[in-house]
C-alpha cells in the first residue's frame, strides 16, 4: 500500500474519515443542546419556586391562596402552617423545611445546575469548534484533489 499522502486511495481514505467523524459529531449536536436546553428548564423552574416561596413567608395562617392547576385554573387554599414546606430532597423522600431553608436548597440547586449548565456548553464550544477543523479539513482535501485532478472527487 502507497503511503503517499497525494495518493488518489490515501486521499479518499482521509476524506472518508472525516466525513465519518464530522457526521458523528455533527449527530451530538442536538442531544447536547437538547441537555441543555434540559438544565435551563430546571434553572427556570427552581427560580419559580424560589420566588414563590420568598413571596410566601409574608403570608399568615388562615391567610387564602389560589393554588394553579395548569395553566387554566385555580382553587382556593388556607394557609395552615406558613412556616414549613415540605421539600422534596430526591428518590421521593421529602422533608419539612422553613422558608429559609428551603431558599437555600433551592439556591444550592441553582448553582449545581449553573455549574452543570457551564460545564454543557464548555463541551459544546468544544464539539462546535472539533466541528469546525473537520469541516475545514475536509475542504483541504477537496482542494488538494481538485488541484490534482479535474475536480471529480465527491463531494458533501
Amino acid at each position: 500500500m502507497n503511503k503517499n499522502p497525494s495518493n488518489p486511495e490515501n486521499i479518499q481514505d482521509a476524506y472518508t474519515r472525516v466525513i465519518v467523524a464530522l457526521k458523528q459529531l455533527e449527530e451530538q449536536v442536538p442531544i447536547i443542546q437538547n441537555q441543555l436546553g434540559l438544565v435551563y428548564s430546571n434553572i427556570e423552574t427552581y427560580e419559580i419556586a424560589k420566588n414563590t416561596v420568598e413571596s410566601m413567608k409574608e403570608l399568615k395562617e388562615n391567610d387564602e391562596i389560589l393554588i394553579p392547576i395548569g395553566n387554566i385554573m385555580y382553587f382556593k387554599a388556607k394557609i395552615q402552617d406558613p412556616s414549613s414546606f415540605i421539600v422534596n430532597v430526591g428518590a421521593d423522600i421529602s422533608i419539612i423545611k422553613t422558608p429559609e431553608e428551603t431558599v437555600e436548597f433551592i439556591d444550592k440547586n441553582i448553582e449545581m445546575l449553573n455549574n452543570t449548565r457551564q460545564q454543557i456548553e464548555a463541551d459544546y464550544q468544544r464539539l462546535l469548534s472539533e466541528i469546525q477543523d473537520l469541516q475545514q479539513k475536509k475542504e483541504d482535501i477537496l482542494r488538494e484533489v481538485s488541484s490534482q485532478t479535474s475536480g471529480q472527487f465527491p463531494s458533501g
